[in-house]
């Protein structure tokens, strides 16, 4: 009788350990991403910066121009030189101003589209957590084993070129 009480105790008892280790020891899925390096390869900011180097060349050879501008009006006189000289500065702030504001445009929608696709990363691989480590101090130390930073690189290059 006492043999026929145990095993199905023991039965019972070592199914509920089960269930609680599966259950209770279950940790989240975790990782980091280093944010430098994956907006540097992320294919739409190759394509973003290649804009923008055009952008600044062509800008740069106007602004050439009117430097020979300049120089050719001192030779006419104070009156042309000052204004051909005030142009260029004025052109010059306006570029500048510009420029700025479409790398800070492009610098938005790629952020934007990166957050995108490493929410979508996350859910399809199963993440609780992925954190953004930018070498600003939000991490001290992390285990490389949870950068997941070439991954999700890979991931969202597919994604972006539409695969």
């Amino acid at each position: 009788m006492f043999k026929k009480i145990i095993v199905p105790f023991i039965a019972i008892l070592a199914l509920g350990i089960s269930v609680f280790n599966i259950v209770g020891l279950k940790k989240d899925k975790t990782g980091y991403v280093l944010l430098n390096d994956l907006y540097e390869t992320f294919e739409m900011s190759k394509e973003f910066k290649i804009k923008i180097e055009a952008v600044e060349n062509k800008r740069n050879v106007i602004l050439d121009s009117l430097k020979l501008v300049v120089y050719k009006a001192e030779k006419l006189g104070p009156k042309e030189f000052e204004y051909a000289k005030q142009l260029y500065y004025f052109k010059e702030q306006e570029f500048e101003k510009s420029n700025e504001q479409v790398k800070a445009q492009f610098d938005e929608q790629i952020w934007k589209q990166i957050n995108q696709y490493l929410s979508e990363y996350g859910a399809e691989n199963n993440y609780s957590y992925i954190y953004g480590a930018n070498g600003d101090g939000s991490f001290m130390y992390v285990k490389p084993a949870h950068n997941i930073t070439e991954d999700v690189t890979k991931y969202i290059n597919k994604k972006y070129k539409g695969k």
